[in-house]
C-alpha cells in the first residue's frame, strides 16, 4: 500500500479500485465487498449532501455496532463531514449532553433507541436494525464520490470522553490521527502488526469508543476483512473464533477475562487465531495466563487514550512470552513514531524510575477538545506534549509503567499510594473475580486504602484473610484497611470502572 493513504476517501477508493471484489465487512451474515462498500459510502455522501451537510459538519449515529454505521462513517467522510457515533449505554441526559454540543446536521438513530431523543430538535433519519438497516433512506440517491479535497489534518472522527470525571468532551480526531500510525508501523516492519488482506478481524467492541471505531482500521487499512458483532457475547465470541477463521479480535480485558473464563463445547478450535490483543485498563497475570493456554496465539497490549487515538505503547507477543514477570507488569514500549516522556510536579523529565505524569506526542495526538479552546490548552502543550493524567514511570529499557490515574493516587499518611499496584496485587487472590481500589476519607490518615471485590462465583471473600493477602505482598501503608464485598462495579460503557462512583457509594468515613 501507497504511504499516501492517509485519509479515509483515499483509503476506500484505493481498495474499490485494487480489491473491489474482496469482502470488507460482514454483518448478520451480510457480505459487502469493498466495491459495493464504495458504492454505499457515495451514496450516504450524496443523501447527506441533499440534506444540507456541508464539510465541516457533525453527523451523528446512536445505535449499535452494524453495517450501517461504517456506511456512515465513510460516507461522512467522502462528503467531508465529521462522524460523531453516539454510545446507545448512555442515559437520555448524556445523550441530549452530546447532541446538545456536537450539533450535529442529521441524527441517525437505530430504531429501539428513537425514544432517547423523542422530541429531539435534530434531523433524525430511522435505520432498521433487521437487515440493510438504511435502505429506505441511503437508496433514494444516487452515488456519488463528491471528491471533495480531504486534508490528513481535517477532523474525520469525534469520540466523546467516557465522563468517568465529570461531564463528556468530544475528542476531534483528524484522518491523519487514524491513519498515519497504521502506516506507521507498516513501515516499521512489526512483524505482530503486520496485517493482509487475508486477515479475519473480529469487531465487537463498542464503535462510540476508540477501540470500536479504532480497531476496525486496523483491518481496513490493509484491505482485510472484518466482521461487525452488535453485542459482545463470550459464547457467540468464541463460536465465531472457530466457525469464521478469525485471524485477530481486539478486547478489553473485563471481555478478555469473560472469554477465557466461558467453557468451551467440544471441537471447537481457535488455531485460525493470530493475535489477541487487549487494552483500556489494567489486566491481571491470572486472565493473560489462562488467554495463552485457552489461545495458544500472540497477545499483544495496547496502551493508550481516546486522545491519542487508542495505541502508543505496545507489549509485544515477544514480552509476553519473556521470562521477567517485571516487564509483563508494563504497558510496553512506544511504537514507531510515537514519543513518551514522564514529567515529576516541577514538569520537569523525571529520572528512570521515578514517578510522574505521562506524556505523549505524535502523530496520533488529538487536534483538540471540541469547543474547548481552554481545556484542549491545558491538555496540549506548546510543544505538541498531550498531558494524560496517568501516573507512569520508565526504565533504563524504555518500557512505561502505567500505576494510576493521578486523580486516583491515594494519599495515606503522607504516602503516595498507587490504585493500579494494589488491584493487582489483590486480584491474583483465587476467590476474587474483579477488584478496585479508592481512597476514603480517615480521620488520622487523611485517606484509607480500601479495596471494593467482587468474588468469583460460590467463593466467599473474608476481609481480615484479604488483608493478610495484601499485606504479605505489599508495604504495610498500601494494605487495605477497609474491604468492601460487592456484587459488582459500576462501569462506563467501555469497560472502565467508574471509580467517583465507588466513592459516592462507599465514601463514609473510615475509623479503623
Amino acid at each position: 500500500m501507497s504511504a499516501s493513504i492517509t485519509t479515509l476517501p483515499t483509503l476506500l477508493r484505493h481498495h474499490a479500485s485494487v480489491r473491489g471484489a474482496a469482502t470488507a465487512l460482514i454483518a448478520d451474515e451480510t457480505v459487502l465487498t469493498y466495491s459495493a462498500f464504495y458504492e454505499m459510502a457515495g451514496r450516504v455522501a450524496a443523501g447527506m449532501a441533499a440534506a444540507g451537510v456541508v464539510p465541516g459538519a457533525r453527523v451523528a449515529y446512536l445505535g449499535k455496532n452494524s453495517r450501517a454505521y461504517f456506511e456512515l462513517f465513510f460516507g461522512a467522510s467522502l462528503a467531508g463531514a465529521v462522524m460523531v457515533p453516539v454510545g446507545w449505554r448512555l442515559a437520555a441526559t448524556e445523550i441530549a449532553h452530546i447532541l446538545a454540543d456536537a450539533s450535529p446536521t442529521l441524527l441517525f438513530v437505530e430504531t429501539p433507541f428513537l425514544d432517547l431523543v423523542a422530541g429531539t430538535k435534530y434531523v433524525v433519519v430511522a435505520v432498521n436494525v433487521d437487515g440493510d438497516g438504511l435502505l429506505s433512506w441511503r437508496d433514494q440517491f444516487t452515488a456519488r464520490d463528491p471528491m471533495h479535497p480531504v486534508d490528513p489534518e481535517i477532523v474525520a472522527l469525534q469520540l466523546y470522553t467516557s465522563g468517568t470525571t465529570g461531564l463528556p468532551k468530544g475528542v476531534m480526531l483528524t484522518h491523519g490521527n487514524l491513519l498515519r500510525q497504521r502506516e506507521a508501523n507498516r513501515q516499521a516492519g512489526l512483524a505482530w502488526e503486520r496485517w493482509t488482506d487475508t486477515d479475519v478481524s473480529v469487531i465487537s467492541m463498542p464503535i462510540a469508543h476508540i477501540s470500536g471505531t479504532g480497531w476496525s482500521l486496523h483491518g481496513l487499512y490493509p484491505g482485510a476483512t472484518g466482521i461487525i458483532v452488535r453485542d459482545f457475547e463470550p459464547a457467540a465470541i468464541l463460536s465465531l473464533i472457530h466457525t469464521a477463521k478469525v485471524t485477530r479480535i481486539f478486547m478489553v480485558p473485563a471481555a478478555l477475562r469473560m472469554v477465557v473464563n466461558m467453557p468451551v463445547p467440544d471441537g471447537t478450535k481457535f488455531n485460525s487465531l493470530r493475535c489477541i490483543a487487549y487494552g483500556g485498563s489494567p489486566s491481571d497475570a491470572a486472565t493473560i495466563g489462562a488467554a495463552q493456554t485457552r489461545f495458544g496465539c500472540d497477545l499483544v497490549q495496547y496502551y493508550g487514550m481516546t486522545e491519542s487515538t487508542g495505541a502508543v505503547t505496545a507489549l509485544t507477543p515477544t514480552d509476553h512470552h519473556g521470562r521477567d514477570p517485571r516487564i509483563l507488569s508494563s504497558a510496553g514500549r512506544a511504537l514507531p513514531g510515537a514519543e513518551l516522556m514522564v514529567i515529576d510536579a516541577t514538569g520537569k523529565s523525571a529520572p528512570n524510575g521515578q514517578p510522574g505524569e505521562i506524556l505523549i506526542r505524535g502523530p496520533s495526538v488529538m487536534a483538540g477538545y471540541w469547543n474547548q479552546p481552554d481545556t484542549t490548552a491545558k491538555t496540549i502543550d506548546r510543544d505538541g506534549w498531550l498531558h494524560t493524567g496517568d501516573v507512569g514511570e520508565m526504565d533504563d529499557a524504555g518500557y512505561l509503567y502505567v500505576r494510576d490515574r493521578i486523580k486516583d493516587m491515594i494519599i495515606t499518611g503522607g504516602e503516595n499510594v498507587y490504585a493500579a499496584e494494589v488491584e493487582s496485587a489483590l486480584a491474583d487472590h483465587p476467590d476474587v473475580a474483579e477488584v478496585a481500589v479508592i481512597g476514603t476519607p480517615h480521620p488520622k490518615w487523611g485517606e484509607a486504602v480500601t479495596a471494593v471485590v467482587v468474588p468469583r462465583p460460590g467463593a466467599t471473600i473474608e476481609s481480615e484473610a484479604l488483608s493478610s493477602w495484601a499485606r504479605a505482598r505489599l508495604a504495610g501503608y498500601k494494605t487495605p484497611r477497609r474491604v468492601i464485598v460487592a456484587d459488582a462495579l459500576p462501569r462506563n460503557p467501555s469497560g472502565k470502572v467508574l471509580k467517583r462512583v465507588l466513592r459516592q457509594t462507599y465514601g463514609a468515613t473510615a475509623t479503623n
